[in-house]
This record gives structure tokens, sequence and C-alpha cells, in this order.
């Protein structure tokens, strides 16, 4: 900003001083470029602890260089035991296979669907559904966009969280606009629906597809609709989350159902005595199989 306030001041001063106002023009280059290389160098190495040091540090050159030797994906296997090794073999492969996972084959039965949802018991009272519904203020587009990581990997368009963050005073107003539009209840234009698809290797030698986890890489915009939409529902998660079910909620931890569930197993390794037995069950929920 500082630098940005020199050159404004060079422009507006006489001719006699253009021989400073160059030194400016290049030392703010200079600044710039190095900004630039150095917010290059951390967006690829996604180190968040890492915080202070020196600029562009070889440090962040091989994190990216592990980085990528670690995500990338090698020779896959299929079910036939056949190995699929060509790059374009291997992205139909993969695409087919998460398609098939991602979609059904059962049509859609209204009727069908009403009743199964008019079995469930509800969990959201009256005052919940007006908390949920009541009216969306612009000041939340704002707090939840700044709360958003600087460097999280950005969608299609290639824009940072940051690029808002920087230029809010200049795309804060149509920003805001935009999102107010979708939370009223308005349709989602198609370029935010518009992801990159990242396969990350769940173990060090991923050979089958179920070694790979996807994720979706979206729009700033996307993820400020989807995360004042996600703040709204925390308020009442609580409340409508069973106490067994521990994953993605405040304060709990997916290991607590591991601790369980050996503790159970544990239980039933060594039950000798009693009429009453007991029995486990392992169910594969991704292909809806009991294994």
């Amino acid at each position: 900003m500082r630098k940005a306030k020199e050159l404004e001041r060079w422009r507006r001063e006489p001719i006699s001083d253009l021989a400073v106002g160059r030194e400016a023009v290049w030392s703010f280059k200079v600044d710039r470029l190095e900004e630039q290389i150095d917010t290059y160098w951390k967006q690829r190495a996604h180190v968040n602890w890492f915080r202070f040091g020196d600029r562009n540090t070889k440090y962040f050159h091989n994190a990216c260089s592990v980085r990528k030797r670690r995500n990338r994906i090698g020779r896959m296997l299929r079910e036939d035991g056949s190995w699929v090794e060509e790059e374009g073999e291997k992205k139909d492969f993969i695409s087919n296979y998460f398609l098939q996972l991602f979609s059904t084959s059962v049509s859609a039965d209204e009727g069908q669907l009403q009743r199964l949802i008019s079995a469930v018991q509800p969990r959201v009272t009256p005052a919940m559904n007006a908390q949920l519904m009541s009216e969306f203020i612009e000041e939340e587009i704002k707090q939840d966009l700044f709360a958003i990581g600087d460097l999280k990997p950005p969608g299609l368009d290639g824009l940072p969280t940051v690029f808002y963050k920087t230029f809010w005073d200049v795309v804060g107003v149509r920003l805001t606009r935009e999102a107010m539009e979708v939370l009223k209840g308005g349709r989602i234009p198609t370029s935010w629906n518009e992801m990159t698809i990242a396969l990350i290797p769940k173990t060090e030698k991923p050979e089958w597809v179920t070694d790979l986890r996807p994720i979706s890489l979206c729009n700033v915009v996307y993820k400020v609709v989807s995360k004042v939409l996600s703040n709204r529902l925390r308020e009442v998660l609580l409340a409508i989350i069973t106490p067994n079910q521990c994953a993605f909620v405040s304060g709990c931890l997916i290991s607590h159902n591991i601790l369980i569930t050996y503790e159970l197993t544990h239980y039933l390794l060594n039950k000798r005595e009693g009429e009453l037995a007991y029995a486990a069950l392992k169910l594969d929920m991704s292909k809806g199989m009991i294994e």
C-alpha cells in the first residue's frame, strides 16, 4: 500500500522528479514480483503451519517436490487383475468408476420417497426451523469469506480467497449481491457449479481406485454460499445429530467410534458365560454389501 501511494504521488509531481519516480517504480515492481513468487511456492507447498522465515526458501521447493511425488497416481489395478498404465486409459478408468459409484440405477419414485420421509421422526422443531429460515444479512458474506484460508486450492477460475480479500473494495459489492440472490432462493449460475476434482492417495503407493479420495476444488463464491449455509446449520446441529454419530461434529472425533468398536470387539471375544449370544457385522457402505 505504501508503494502504491508513492507511485500516485510521483504521478502528480513535476517531471523534474522523473529519476526518483523511476526508482520507485522499479522498487515497487521488484517487491511485487518477490511477493508473487513467494505466494506461488507457498500455495504449491500447502504448508499451513509455516508462517515465518525467509522469502521463497528452498524449503518450499522441497515441500512441493515431495508433495508432487506423493500425490502422483501410478498404474491402477482392475478387478480382473490387469493393470491400467497409460495416462489416457487411467483417466477413463477412474472417471467411469466414480461415475458408477455416485450414480443410482434406481429410478426416483416421488411417492416412495414421501413414504420414506414420513417414517422418519422429525428432529427439527418449529423454533429451529424459524432460526434456519431467518433472513440472511450481508455481513455474513464478508465474515464467512474472510474466515476462509487465503491460499486454499481455488476452483476453475484460478482465483484464491486472498484475491477477494485484497480487492474487497472492488469486488465486494458484486460478490455480496450475487451470493445474497442465491441465498434468497435464486438459481445458482452454472459456472459456480463447475469444479475440479482432485484425487488424493490414501496410501503410499495406491493401486486400487478405492485407494484414492476425491475432493472438489470449488470456486470461492460457491464456498462462501456453502459456508453461510453450514454456519446457519451448525447452530442446531448438536440437537439433530444422534450421540453415536461423531464424524464432522464440533467437539467430537471419529476416533471415538473406533475406540468403542475396539471395546465391543474385545467384549465379544472374551465373553464366556451367559445364554445370550452376540454377533458383529462389518458393512461395506460404499458398495452396500455385507462382508
